[in-house]
């Protein structure tokens, strides 16, 4: 994965539910759609073996809620998870319960009383038993396909798993064209592997293991082509990606007109390549009218909240003078703020995704989050924070101990407000 950190993070907690063999709960605040296709990988791909006597376990994923938890969870992470579970073969089913016959199965819940939303998996299971010594193997077996790179992992899978799985993990169209090039890479060696056997050749295990280990490389790679031709016909392109497929097609406008010159002399082959010609200017001509689009970040709203915090303790922490007991308690939050801010940020990359394009948003979003506002409304930036934050706990910098503002008028009284009546925009 090209973000090893969250990965990590999935495949530790999908052990975690292997050698458990439990029924238990689990919060999935913060994270991605990429980690639930990780976590399913190697939770669910394999059974589960549970103790002996045990029908059927019940793993319930927490995916949202009401008003005062909401902003852990992105709203695709239903989804996302469904479509995750889908990829390792489980089926929705809304009169799933604790019986064997919902192995592989989950339902998605509101539970009204905790006003919390669960997404309850019913996974296969296999009874545990004093033979069995080979928990580590199978569970290393589920673990098998969060090894490999995103790519082979593309290559390995069927077509109909690709299918559930590039809606997660490849988005963008950057995204599914570099899958697309990964998969031709992978065919053109497989059909070479193929012509060295077909002229009597023996392959060496490592060659017999990458030919055997391509699976449906033609059908998958017909399919992305198909899918990225969509998104272009439907104007789903950012601006980089759109200045790129100009540039493709007057490289392929370029290479057809020399054709067609080259065939003066032959009129049907000259007619044919004037047809493809005018289609790839009209072509060109249709993307250059697109109006570039903005992929929607991943738990954007949440990381907007985050990185005013951040700002705002930041503003604090920098600022001279006494501290209150209150404010250093707040500033003991400042590590925690940053670990979720990161972990958040890294959840916002897929599989294929052009970093830059992300790392551009991501930018782009932490300084519309913390820009101050016009003069006139006196400024809402983390410096006005951490003074009205200050005012309220009762100590003020060292800088204005004088009292009194700096046009020499009087002091202004203090607020009456809390310390969260006094964050306003930063919470």
């Amino acid at each position: 994965s090209p973000h090893p950190a969250m990965a990590e993070k999935a495949t530790s907690l999908g052990k975690s539910i292997r050698s458990s063999g439990e029924t238990d709960q689990i919060d999935l605040g913060g994270c991605s759609d990429a980690f639930c296709a990780d976590l399913c990988a190697v939770a669910f791909a394999e059974p589960i073996r549970v103790p002996a006597g045990t029908k059927m376990i019940r793993l319930s994923f927490v995916v949202g809620g009401g008003k005062k938890v909401r902003q852990k969870y992105s709203d695709s992470l239903p989804r996302a998870l469904s479509d995750a579970l889908v990829a390792v073969g489980y089926a929705e089913d809304r009169g799933a319960s604790l019986d064997p016959s919902s192995a592989g199965t989950f339902k998605l819940q509101h539970d009204t009383d905790k006003d919390l939303k669960f997404m309850h998996v019913f996974p296969r299971v296999a009874q545990a038993s004093a033979a069995d010594g080979d928990e580590d193997e199978d569970e290393d077996e589920g673990a098998r396909l969060l090894r490999m790179s995103p790519a082979e992992r593309c290559c390995v899978c069927t077509a109909a798993e690709l299918e559930e799985l590039v809606p997660v993990v490849a988005k963008q169209f950057a995204a599914k064209r570099s899958l697309l090039a990964a998969l031709k890479a992978r065919l053109k060696e497989s059909e070479a592997l193929e012509a060295k056997m077909a002229a009597g050749e023996v392959l060496s295990e490592a060659e017999n293991e990458r030919y055997e280990g391509g699976v449906e490389l033609s059908d998958k790679a017909a399919w992305v082509q198909k899918m990225c031709e969509k998104m272009i016909d439907t104007g789903k392109l950012t601006e980089r990606e759109k200045k790129g497929v100009i540039v493709q097609l007057d490289e392929k406008i370029a290479a057809a007109s020399q054709a067609l010159e080259a065939a003066a002399g032959n009129a049907k082959r000259a007619e044919k390549l004037g047809k493809v010609v005018e289609g790839l200017k009209e072509k060109r001509t249709a993307v250059a009218d697109i109006t570039p689009t903005v992929h929607a970040l991943s738990n954007a709203a949440r990381l907007v909240k985050l990185y005013k915090e951040l700002a705002e303790l930041e503003a604090i922490e920098n600022a001279r003078g006494m501290q209150s007991m209150a404010v250093l308690t707040r500033l003991n939050k400042k590590p925690d703020v940053e670990e979720e801010v990161a972990a958040l940020e890294d959840a916002c990359y897929g599989w294929f995704d052009d970093d830059t394009d992300t790392a551009s948003q991501l930018k782009q979003l932490k300084k519309n989050a913390t820009a101050r506002k016009g003069k006139a409304s006196g400024g809402t930036g983390s410096g006005s924070a951490a003074k009205t934050y200050q005012a309220t706990q009762g100590w003020t910098p060292a800088s204005s101990s004088r009292g009194g503002a700096k046009g020499g008028g009087k002091p202004k009284a203090k607020k009456s407000g809390g310390a969260f009546d006094a964050l306003g925009d930063f919470m």
